[in-house]
């Protein structure tokens, strides 16, 4: 696919987000998204790395992680720690599931497949939460912010 038309696909993406849900179930669409999503989002998401200030025993949760590139380098200040991630995209969590499986396995990652509003998580599990660019893509964005409030431990 030609990096042009995927630019035009994603400003389409973003006024309408079931088309990008329906087009993330391609791998090569996958594949291609995820490293211009971590291109586009860089620069915003090693200022959200330096906020989060990643410590060995946070809890962490990345609502819509797409291609994972806050997800990797939060990964190497874990020691107990843990970092989840949700995102939309049954694509992109199969990748990176793929990618990760080690970290995965020894339990310092979890990824699901899930809407920011319907998160599985225990209540007042995670310290940390972030997003970005991702609340454009919410089905309803008040729900969304009740549920990282209950999923949230309080602040100290």
């Amino acid at each position: 696919m030609h990096v042009c038309m995927l630019f035009r696909i994603l400003r389409i993406a973003e006024v309408k987000p079931n088309f990008l849900h329906r087009m993330l179930q391609s791998r090569q669409c996958v594949k291609v998204l995820a490293r211009i999503w971590n291109r586009r989002n860089q620069a915003l998401n090693d200022t959200l790395l330096c906020y989060l200030n990643p410590q060995p025993t946070d809890r962490i949760l990345e609502i819509g992680f797409g291609g994972a590139y806050l997800l990797e380098k939060i990964l190497p200040h874990l020691q107990t720690g843990m970092v989840c991630g949700v995102d939309i995209s049954e694509g992109m969590v199969r990748r990176c599931s793929k990618q990760f499986r080690s970290h995965i396995a020894s339990g310092k990652l979890d990824l699901k497949c899930s809407s920011a509003e319907k998160r599985s998580y225990p209540a007042r599990h995670f310290g940390k939460v972030c997003m970005a660019n991702s609340i454009f893509y919410w089905q309803d964005a008040e729900a969304g912010m009740m549920e990282i409030h209950r999923s949230k431990l309080p602040n100290p």
